[in-house]
């Protein structure tokens, strides 16, 4: 009897060591993703993630963690790429469906659309992906820099939808003389006495054209010409369609203000890449794919989806099928094209 009873054992103790190893990886799993990153629920609805987002940035910005800052910084990059899939209903779905080391592999053109035949709600076909890096530059999946994002977000908390002077942000954050010098890089005084401040747009922004709200504060001597104090004022910036990176607007001095100069930066895009008034889409496909008919689904700047037809092999590669009048808004009421780069490969990799 006791023979068979260590037999017994000696059958189950690798399989309960296998549970354990796989339990212990599913907790592991679980504490890095970007609901734990976060602290919210799965089912934390926008308004939860946006404070729960404000709530660990303070907490982690390096600038108030200076005795270990590469641990912050790293947490820092971590909350602001959980905030960026989460806040994104489309994101959150495929992240929520692939989990995060699936979501950064589809992210980065590493593989198809889960589930073969056509995808879910987005018309992908079996094994079609699409990827954010080109030849143009950028990295990763197109995340928006931490420190912009926290600047946005406290920006918004504090001035509606105005862009604040991060300087008096961090003060009132994390107390006197936490403004930075990093953080005013955007602020400069040019040998002309005007200030040149940057302010960045998406894309989408680029594309449809929006308003922007900007609160500056700058430094006046006083009446006697000693010391100094700070006056503020907002301006609004009305940015047209099809504006690119580096346009600079003008305001001129008023009062005590300066000549003001904003100049626009363009964020990084996660699916388009940017050239004149051209935008690049990059589509990874196997070589079997292209011996059939292809049918793919482009989500567009402003909502829609554009469809494409594709014969069986038309895909060469290196092949670009550039589409005129599909690109951003260019002068004359006119658009520039969207060129959609293939790159052809024996075989997708499988998540």
């Amino acid at each position: 009897m006791q023979l068979f009873k260590d037999r017994i054992l000696c059958i189950l103790l690798p399989f309960l060591f296998l549970i354990f190893i796989i339990d212990t990886s599913l907790c592991l799993n679980q504490a890095e993703d970007y609901y734990s990153v976060l602290g919210v629920a799965k089912d934390a609805d926008q308004n939860q993630i946006k404070r729960a987002y404000r709530r660990v940035a303070v907490r982690w910005h390096p600038d108030k963690n200076p005795a270990n800052k590469e641990e912050a910084e790293n947490k820092f990059k971590s909350i602001s790429e959980a905030y960026e899939v989460l806040s994104d209903s489309e994101k959150r779905k495929l992240y929520d469906q692939l989990g995060k080391d699936g979501f950064q592999q589809y992210s980065q053109g590493g593989g198809g659309y889960p589930g073969g035949g056509t995808a879910g709600g987005h018309g992908f076909p079996g094994g079609f992906a699409f990827s954010f890096g080109d030849s143009f530059g950028g990295g990763g999946a197109g995340y928006t820099d931490p420190r912009e994002l926290f600047e946005q977000m406290f920006a918004d908390a504090r001035f509606g939808s105005s862009e604040a002077d991060m300087g008096d942000l961090f003060s009132s954050l994390f107390g006197p003389g936490m403004s930075g010098p990093s953080r005013r890089r955007g602020d400069t005084q040019q040998s002309d006495g005007a200030f040149e401040k940057s302010f960045s747009c998406s894309l989408e922004e680029l594309f449809s054209g929006c308003t922007k709200k900007l609160k500056v504060s700058v430094p006046v001597q006083d009446g006697f010409g000693i010391g100094s104090q700070r006056i503020s004022k907002v301006y609004e910036i009305k940015v047209k369609p099809g504006w690119k990176s580096g346009t600079r607007v003008v305001f001129g001095a008023s009062g005590a203000m300066p000549t003001m100069r904003f100049v626009l930066k363009e964020r990084e895009h996660e699916r388009f890449r940017r050239k004149g008034d051209d935008l690049y889409w990059k589509c990874i496909i196997s070589r079997s794919q292209t011996k059939k008919d292809l049918d793919i689904k482009i989500p567009g700047l402003d909502g829609k989806l554009l469809k494409h037809h594709f014969s069986a092999n038309t895909i060469k590669p290196g092949f670009k099928k550039v589409i005129v009048g599909e690109g951003m808004p260019a002068k004359n009421k006119k658009r520039g094209n969207l060129i959609i780069q293939f790159e052809v490969m024996n075989k997708i990799p499988s998540k």
